[in-house]
């Protein structure tokens, strides 16, 4: 279903479930990690809310845990959209006729589990979701066709400059300076390096992931490889950026400063992990 790894699909001429399951192994340990970090967080936040709230009012309980539950009709049914596209995916069915059956499932389960109405569900869909719940609304508000009509300009503009980049051979000098790191700090350690620029001077994950792919394209024989590599660089790195659309908007919708970004965990320890298991391979083969 993402766009980032379909694009690498493309870039590269490989599969894109043999590249899901290079991106299980490498994303295994950031994983458990990043789930072992939100936990102790979520622990240390929910045991200090509801000391503040017994000292102050005598009550236990000041955190809203069920938030969802109070304004949604949950049950298994609504589960169908999701299910639909882990199904179809591990069926390998074409991504627009998963995600076509998916958001048509989803508008079913919108007007007869949420009793929407199918007038205030096609403004919904224009214009995104708005609920009254304040609380709510920090999390689930915004969204819309009209909201990524901007975003999505954007990313079609500044992907032209990928072409002109490739056609005036702008990045040979650069090309240059990522073979001789290579030797240094690994293919992967060069592949993050122009991963990292890229993203600076993108403002948008998809021109990073081509940017990254035209630098490095010469440094890894193996496509399977160099598309694993993309997916643990380019991808995870390009949101890590204020400015870049991939993280701009998330954080606008419900109003979060970036330095949300420090609890990025997953996306900074994937790219480390990985140039760390790279170097001491490296070192163990010499």
């Amino acid at each position: 279903m993402s766009s980032g790894a379909h694009l690498i699909s493309e870039l590269t001429d490989t599969d894109i479930f043999n590249n899901i399951k290079t991106m299980v192994r490498t994303a295994f340990i950031p994983f458990i990690v990043t789930a072992v970090l939100y936990g102790i967080i979520g622990i240390i936040i929910n045991f200090s809310a509801e000391n503040s709230v017994l000292s102050n009012s005598g009550m236990g309980n000041g955190m809203t845990f069920h938030i969802f539950a109070d304004y949604y009709n949950l049950s298994l049914f609504t589960t169908i959209p999701a299910v639909i596209i882990i199904f179809f995916s591990l069926l390998k069915i074409d991504v627009k006729i998963t995600m076509t059956i998916s958001c048509l499932a989803g508008l079913v389960c919108a007007i007869f589990f949420q009793h929407i109405h199918t007038s205030e569900l096609v403004k919904i869909i224009f214009l995104g979701f708005h609920p009254q719940d304040t609380e709510l609304a920090k999390l689930m508000s915004g969204g819309g066709i009209i909201s990524m009509i901007r975003a999505s300009i954007i990313i079609c503009i500044s992907s032209c400059y990928s072409g002109m980049f490739k056609g005036t051979h702008f990045f040979e000098g650069m090309q240059r300076i990522m073979r001789r790191l290579s030797n240094r700090i690994t293919a992967f350690g060069s592949v993050l390096t122009a991963s990292v620029f890229a993203s600076a001077i993108a403002c948008n994950q998809t021109l990073a992931i081509m940017l990254t792919h035209q630098v490095c394209d010469d440094l890894i024989e193996d496509k399977n490889t160099f598309a694993s590599y993309l997916e643990d660089t380019a991808v995870v790195v390009a949101p890590l950026m204020p400015w870049s659309i991939a993280v701009s908007i998330p954080l606008a919708s419900i109003g979060a400063p970036a330095t949300a970004l420090l609890s990025a965990f997953f996306l900074y320890l994937i790219p480390l992990w990985d140039l760390l298991v790279n170097i001491v391979r490296h070192r163990t083969r010499k």
